[in-house]
């Protein structure tokens, strides 16, 4: 079973762990003022990116499955990092192959495809955001 998502997605493999929403502090100071002036901005993600790894089962299938993740640009999605769902939701903002991401190999077993024998690999740079999520009838 697949440990690592983003949205529908499943990946054998995954860079980082996502970044979620952090408090973002601006610094001020002013000529001929002692010390600084810090004001909290409030809660924001802050743009990162993962790289991710995923085999298939033969290389036209990894050039549509990139075009499956070039469609959840502008999308708000979960995400499952070593098998944990993060509490924050994450917007797509880009979605690239790596250069020579996605090609055929020669031979290849287990990750998504098992028992079946890989014959392609697909890996693309993803640039996420930490969205809020505003649930439909809370209180706000």
């Amino acid at each position: 079973m697949p440990r690592y998502y983003i949205g529908q997605y499943p990946f054998v493999s995954m860079t980082q762990f996502p970044i979620g929403e952090k408090t973002t502090i601006e610094i001020e100071s002013r000529p001929g003022v002692d010390g600084l002036y810090f004001w909290n901005t409030g809660k924001r993600g802050v743009p990162f990116q993962v790289q991710t790894f995923a085999d298939v089962n033969n290389v036209e299938s990894a050039g549509f499955l990139m075009t499956q993740y070039e469609q959840e640009i502008g999308k708000v999605v979960p995400v499952m990092f070593a098998g944990l769902y993060l509490p924050n939701q994450y917007a797509v903002i880009n979605v690239e192959p790596v250069a020579e991401g996605i090609r055929q190999v020669s031979a290849g077993v287990g990750g998504l495809s098992y028992p079946s024998t890989s014959a392609g690999i697909i890996q693309a740079i993803w640039t996420l955001a930490a969205a809020p999520v505003q649930l439909q009838g809370a209180d706000q």
